[in-house]
């Protein structure tokens, strides 16, 4: 049988397992004071045992000691401390090398883990199907004997994947039900999660806090730069996605981590869990959560109009087509959208004409570069044809000149907040996507062009 100590180089400072040990003591003497007394005679020694341990790396049976605690319930005496005692040893004392096997079945053979010292699980592996193509079945009774046979050096660890891991991580498994031999599948990753709070400022008043679906009356939505990331944790293990979601509002408000600088999760927080490659956003709602796709999806190209005093008291709005989207806020509700004082807006999929406009007296965002294209345009051929209508009356040269000049400008102009929303948009998405050579080759030659 190997002695059980490692030779693997320690991660911890003589310091640091020196705390450790005295930790292990603490915890040995807190948790049943009368056994300590009646097992421990000197405390130093005691100590100094320990971190003899430590240093060597024979720390199966601290291990299994405090595994007895850290298997209960949570919640339960003695739980909390033997997990964060059962970390640091794992942050200062490497695994021992070798293959650690899991033996199961029935027959009393379940809950069995051995660590074969001076194997890797390739050759172990070996060794087993060997075993189990030359010897039949009904004479399998003791693999560890065969294995001892085959030049294995066997550690008793006992109690079973399931309790141990990941401070035992099994590497194979041998079924003596099924006869077979498997490397265990590896865990699923359980992925992360953040969670994102509103920022401060008195512009988002009317965001903090609110219902998804008041939110929406109020012709807002969850918007992520509105947003900033405060934390980001392991997604909790067991139950179904909504499970998870609420077990991380009962941390964040009943168990918040010292870590943690926000408020409390609440209503208009958005949690974004990320699992296996996909970012799903979830609303906290008043009541549970909702899911919000467009928050980390770039919604498609609206021009966006906001909604006057004027067009409320009127109570109708332009129609174009069905894409038409209409948020609202009340009458009595009046919000800020950067330097737009407005009570809600509507958005649509083309832009609306400068005739729409003025008739529903509703005000363009500064943002639709191309609605400030077309309404350039507009002006172009009004100013066209207020030339051809010059010569055709025989108007003086210059008056003629001075007119084709501003609408060569007008052009200029529209030419810019082409270039711009190509930029923004085209230029833009080909970068994210690391494609974006033609784009600016494109760009490259209309600046050759233009000089």
């Amino acid at each position: 049988m190997a002695d059980g100590k490692n030779n693997q180089t320690l991660m911890g400072t003589p310091e640091e397992l020196h705390q450790l040990a005295v930790a292990l003591d603490e915890f040995a003497e807190g948790y049943d004071t009368y056994e300590y007394r009646d097992n421990i005679e000197d405390k130093e020694e005691h100590i100094l045992s320990l971190e003899r341990s430590l240093t060597e790396q024979d720390t199966d049976s601290i291990r299994g000691y405090l595994l007895d605690f850290a298997n209960g319930d949570r919640g339960t005496e003695g739980f909390a401390d033997a997990e964060m005692l059962l970390k640091q040893m794992d942050a200062l004392i490497p695994q021992k090398s070798g293959t650690v096997l899991n033996l199961y079945g029935s027959m009393g053979f379940d809950y069995n883990m051995i660590r074969i010292t001076n194997m890797e699980p390739e050759q172990v592996k070996a060794v087993l199907e060997e075993m189990i193509g030359t010897i039949p079945e009904e004479q399998i009774d003791n693999v560890e004997a065969y294995l001892e046979q085959a030049g294995a050096h066997i550690e008793q660890i006992g109690g079973s994947y399931n309790d141990f891991s990941p401070h035992f991580p099994v590497m194979l498994e041998y079924d003596f039900d099924a006869n077979q031999v498997y490397v265990p599948a590896a865990e699923p990753e359980l992925g992360t999660f953040t969670i994102y709070q509103l920022k401060s400022g008195e512009e988002l008043h009317y965001h903090r806090f609110e219902p998804l679906e008041r939110l929406e009356r109020l012709g807002l939505f969850v918007d992520p730069d509105n947003y900033e990331k405060v934390y980001t944790a392991d997604v909790p293990e067991d139950g179904s996605i909504m499970m998870k979601l609420e077990n991380i509002y009962k941390t964040f408000n009943l168990h918040r981590p010292e870590d943690f600088k926000g408020h409390s999760l609440s209503v208009s927080d958005v949690v974004v869990l990320h699992q296996e490659g996909k970012d799903t956003a979830f609303y906290v709602d008043s009541i549970g959560f909702e899911e919000v796709p467009a928050f980390f999806k770039q919604e498609p190209d609206r021009f966006r109009y906001y909604i006057t005093e004027d067009s409320i008291q009127r109570g109708t709005y332009p129609y174009v087509d069905e894409t038409a989207l209409k948020r609202f806020t009340s009458q009595l509700h009046k919000y800020e959208q950067g330097t737009i004082s407005a009570y809600g807006y509507l958005e649509y999929s083309k832009p609306l004409t400068v005739e729409q406009i003025k008739d529903y007296t509703l005000t363009p965002s500064p943002q639709n570069h191309l609605e400030t294209v077309e309404k350039t345009e507009e002006q172009n051929y009004n100013q066209i044809d207020g030339i051809l209508k010059m010569i055709d009356e025989d108007r003086y040269c210059i008056d003629i000149s001075n007119q084709i000049m501003a609408s060569q400008s007008i052009l200029k102009k529209a030419n810019g907040e082409v270039l711009k929303a190509h930029l923004e948009h085209c230029v833009k998405e080909a970068v994210t996507n690391h494609d974006a050579t033609e784009k600016l080759l494109e760009i490259e030659t209309i600046i050759a062009k233009l000089l």
